[in-house]
């Protein structure tokens, strides 16, 4: 079965795919292959090797650079331990302010709740009075205001 493509097509792809081996080598190899050849097509054996056996070196020094880290962090247990100490002394300053905050934060809303309290308690006897001075001289809606007010501060709600 034929290719979708015709064989000229074919041929393009074919001369895309090989590059000279100038191309391919290091500039010094470069250079000497220039002197005395022609322009190669193809692939040459000595650069592919050349390029996998430095590959494989530094894939090889990698992984030994990864097992002595591997090693010395193993063999450091000190390391962990000091670790341990600086975070459970982050951990308890932060767990101090917080309870610090919440403290301050439950200190202002009960003085808060209390100024409130003594407020409405010191308020009530002016707002009865009021009251019965607003059935007096002004219509039925504020008196109802007021009233629900000194409901409210005797803590009757309906």
């Amino acid at each position: 079965m034929e290719a979708p493509w015709g064989p000229s097509q074919r041929s393009r792809v074919q001369k895309k795919k090989t590059r000279p081996v100038e191309e391919l080598q290091w500039p010094q190899q470069r250079c000497q292959a220039g002197r005395g050849s022609a322009r190669v097509r193809g692939v040459d054996n000595e650069l592919v090797a050349f390029r996998f056996k430095a590959r494989k070196e530094s894939q090889m020094e990698h992984t030994v650079r990864e097992k002595e880290l591997y090693e010395e962090q193993a063999n450091t247990t000190h390391v962990l331990f000091i670790d341990l100490l600086r975070d459970h002394s982050v951990r308890s300053t932060e767990d101090d302010t917080h309870m610090n905050t919440k403290a301050k934060l439950t200190r202002c809303t009960d003085s808060f709740q209390t100024d409130m309290t003594q407020w409405i308690s010191d308020m009530t006897p002016w707002f009865k009075h009021h009251a019965v001075w607003l059935g007096v001289h002004s219509p039925a809606v504020l008196t109802d205001i007021a009233s629900n007010f000194i409901v409210h501060s005797d803590g009757i709600f309906h």
